[in-house]
């Protein structure tokens, strides 16, 4: 025994050794390396962010999420997951040295083919003691070739400003530093600040605050957008981008009707619009707008008087529908953006008839009694938009004893569409009609 104590010993203090050395080692790889990863890859939906094979994050559209990781080596990948799918699919991949005094900014954007590109930025990590604030740009628009860049108080002439410098497609500006205070970031066309491309809302930079700026593909009526990753992460469309607005209106007595801005009585913005019919957009200043609904060419009988927000940058649908009792109107908007293996359907109720109706959408054989409905719509009831997998479907639709009033009927709905159907009275009073429109035309 007395020679087996002393060895004894001496295991368990080299033991002792080990796990303090392993301790020390796991102080000196506390997470060092900052990291931003941004999602500006518009025909995508949520996109999956992994270190190695680990899940950090799911990012959204205009989104992304703040990381601090152990200095190291690693591989990044990014999937998606497209509805109806078991697995998430990689799009990208991408390897990385991160190392502690620096932070990183990865941008996924989309190149000319929809392809996901990964976008490193490196900077050295900002002091976020400092009095200025620090601002980073990257070019994420396929669509934009190279553009000037400019950040300048709000109501500067850019005719007399010098631009911060000029970025083509997958290119970066900075590290730059600001005082503290409002500006606009604005791209212009290269050399000719007269013609300007994009207009940001104000953004406020704060002292010792790091920002990246990134422009990409716009949406709505937005040919640009921009995410910008500082304190917090958010996206915006061009300020200077009017709204879009389009009406529709199934009244009882199908008789066409006249849609007026702003009591612009003399000129309705959709003059006579018949029955059931969906117009085309038409741009209009944003803002808070008041929109009327009076019979054609009689102004003095309004029947339906509301005010809508309609924000720049986005398309807006003003759908108006009711009863023998009168009228009433529903507003939504969208950005129009088209998915990547996912078709999207809409479908408003208008049908007077029926105090409300039930919608199967279903693969075809369609079975009902083991079927649950999409939606269960009054008059002027909207769904959302609806994401399905690219295929057949049929719809179907009943009324509250459970008849079937239409369908089923073949939809045919591919990668990337935005549908939509509005449900009208059929031919007698126990049908229903429809109405497609967006990508079934």
């Amino acid at each position: 025994m007395r020679k087996r104590l002393p060895r004894t010993c001496a295991a368990l203090l080299a033991l002792f050794a080990a796990l303090a050395g392993c301790g020390d080692s796991g102080i000196k790889r506390q997470p060092n390396a900052a990291v931003i990863a941004v999602d500006v890859a518009p025909n995508y939906g949520s996109v999956y962010f992994q270190r190695e094979q680990r899940l950090e994050a799911t990012l959204e559209y205009h989104g992304g999420s703040k990381f601090a990781f152990e200095a190291d080596q690693y591989d990044f990948n990014v999937g998606v997951q497209p509805i109806g799918a078991t697995q998430v699919q990689p799009v990208a991949s991408f390897t990385r040295t991160l190392r502690p005094e620096n932070a990183y900014y990865f941008v996924l954007a989309e190149s000319a083919s929809g392809k996901v590109i990964p976008i490193t930025v490196t900077r050295p990590k900002f002091d976020a003691a400092s009095s200025d604030a620090e601002v980073n740009f990257v070019n994420a628009a396929s669509t934009l070739a190279n553009a000037d860049v400019f950040l300048t108080a709000p109501g500067d002439d850019l005719l007399a400003a010098n631009p911060i410098g000029s970025a083509s497609f997958r290119a970066d500006l900075g590290p730059l530093t600001f005082a503290p205070g409002d500006y606009v970031l604005s791209l212009t066309e290269p050399g000719n600040p007269a013609n300007v491309l994009f207009t940001s809302p104000t953004q406020t930079l704060a002292a010792g605050e790091a920002n990246l700026f990134v422009v990409g593909p716009g949406s709505g009526t937005s040919t640009l957008s921009m995410t910008r990753a500082g304190n917090v992460i958010t996206g915006f469309v061009d300020a200077n981008a009017p709204a879009a607005l389009r009406a529709i209106v199934v009244a009882p007595d199908k008789a066409a009707r006249d849609v007026i801005l702003d009591n612009q009585t003399a000129t309705p913005l959709f003059a006579a619009l018949p029955y059931a019919t969906v117009t085309d957009y038409a741009e209009v200043t944003p803002g808070g707008r008041s929109i009327m609904v009076t019979p054609a060419g009689n102004p003095g009988v309004i029947e339906v008087d509301e005010t809508s927000s309609l924000a720049f940058g986005r398309r807006h649908t003003f759908f108006a529908a009711g009863s023998d009792t009168g009228l009433a109107s529903y507003a939504y908007s969208e950005d129009g953006r088209s998915i990547k293996d996912e078709a999207h359907l809409r479908i408003l109720n208008g049908a007077n008839q029926f105090d409300s109706l039930t919608y199967f959408v279903l693969t075809p054989p369609s079975d009902l009694s083991a079927s649950i409905p999409v939606a269960i719509l009054n008059v002027l009831g909207v769904t959302p938009s609806i994401p399905l997998p690219p295929g057949d479907y049929e719809i179907t639709m009943e009324a509250p004893d459970h008849t079937i009033v239409f369908g089923p009927t073949l939809l045919t709905l591919a990668g990337g569409g935005n549908y939509s159907v509005l449900t009208i009275d059929g031919a007698d009073a126990t049908s229903a009609d429809v109405v497609y429109f967006d990508d079934f035309n």
